[in-house]
């Protein structure tokens, strides 16, 4: 379907939690759009559907079926537990609706392939929501590597993490932490731990600046945490062990032997992304330890010589703008009948890295990584991905 820039696009949001919220924030706030409706999982959660109903003056409707199966609505955003996305992501594209999907794109590998298949069978559009590409200190990291300011990238070592799940000790012992029992700890609704809830967007942009694809890792993953319960008497006693990693660590290596060090963490007490990096003629360093994010580069003319160090704090702006400049672009991809950036691919590539740690941790080798896009073959009846790879991933070399 051809849409022009005068034809608004209708938005329904499922999943009203926090990034729900932020979606519909932004939503609101965007030329060209419009929230019809919101959504959330089953009736403990209808309260919360109905609040932001309230809120933005849409409709609230209880079953989410009911909403990505309507004739007036566009764009269906999916920002739900982890678990939930691939079907309602493929329920909502096969009755024609572009989707936008929370990181991770998918639970697993394979959920995020068969996403993948339909958006191509349905001709509709997918974009991972990996909204960091969209900050400035990105943004800007990113210009320098495409002038050639360092030359070519030789390598890349960054770290992202959190604490907010760690409540305490936990009463079985020393190394042991108390985290806090969510769905982003019960690897049956996130599908893992710290690597799926922040590590893919350091995984994403790895390969975004690197500009190019990793096709092994060595992996490794820390279980540290607990989930407990407070006895009447104050005290705490041990309910289960948390199966969702609290540490991830991969080294990712390019075709050409090119090598990325990465960590994510839930342990992390101070700060929150940092990344480096080396090329053939200078580096970059992003530092969003902060609220506000810096980039800096220190490139040189000359091995040996003094480097000019230049150290750039874009504006802080309120609230973050990521979130709407993902739909800016998601509205231009569709209007222009292109490959959104970051497009569902990325997500599926991010997936593959996660499960490429889990996999090497679990077997203590190097486990290979996945390119290609999927293909009928892989359990999609009636779809065709002739000449999608090529063209999906030119696209995404191109952004």
């Amino acid at each position: 379907m051809k849409y022009t820039e005068e034809k608004r696009l209708n938005v329904a949001i499922i999943g009203c939690g926090q990034v729900g919220e932020r979606e519909a924030s932004a939503v609101v706030s965007t030329p060209g759009l419009k929230l019809i409706g919101v959504s959330d999982i089953g009736p403990a959660f209808r309260d919360k559907a109905l609040q932001m109903g309230n809120k933005y003056e849409c409709d609230a409707v209880h079953e989410w079926h009911h909403l990505v199966t309507r004739d007036d609505i566009d764009i269906a955003i999916i920002s739900t537990p982890t678990n939930f996305h691939k079907d309602i992501s493929i329920e909502a594209m096969r009755h024609g609706k572009h989707v936008i999907c929370e990181k991770p794109l998918a639970a697993t590998p394979e959920d995020a392939e068969q996403m993948l298949l339909t958006a191509r069978a349905q001709g509709v559009k997918l974009m991972t929501n990996f909204n960091h590409r969209r900050h400035d200190h990105n943004q800007r990291a990113k210009k320098i590597l495409d002038e050639g300011l360092i030359g070519r990238p030789l390598f890349v070592r960054g770290r992202i993490g959190h604490g907010r799940f760690i409540v305490g000790p936990s009463p079985i012992g020393p190394g042991r932490l108390q985290c806090v029992d969510s769905w982003y700890t019960d690897t049956m609704q996130s599908g893992g731990g710290t690597l799926t809830d922040n590590g893919v967007h350091l995984l994403d942009l790895a390969r975004w600046f690197l500009g190019d694809e990793f096709i092994e890792a060595q992996g490794y993953a820390t279980h540290s945490l607990d989930i407990c319960e407070k006895r009447p008497d104050g005290s705490l006693a041990f309910g289960r062990h948390c199966e969702a990693e609290d540490n991830g660590f991969g080294l990712f290596k390019t075709e050409d032997g090119r090598v990325a060090t990465l960590h994510s963490s839930w342990v992390q007490w101070q700060g929150y992304l940092y990344l480096e990096i080396f090329g053939t003629n200078g580096f970059i360093v992003v530092n969003n330890d902060q609220i506000q994010g810096s980039v800096s580069y220190h490139p040189f003319s000359r091995h040996g010589e003094p480097i000019a160090n230049t150290i750039e704090v874009p504006a802080l702006l309120r609230p973050d703008p990521s979130w709407k400049l993902q739909l800016q672009e998601f509205l231009s991809a569709i209007r222009e009948e292109r490959e959104p950036s970051p497009n569902g691919y990325d997500g599926l590539q991010a997936v593959r890295m996660v499960h490429s740690v889990y996999k090497s941790a679990a077997s203590g080798k190097a486990v290979p990584i996945k390119v290609k896009l999927p293909s009928r073959k892989m359990g999609l009846r009636g779809v065709s991905a002739v000449g999608a790879d090529r063209e999906l991933r030119m696209a995404w070399q191109n952004q």
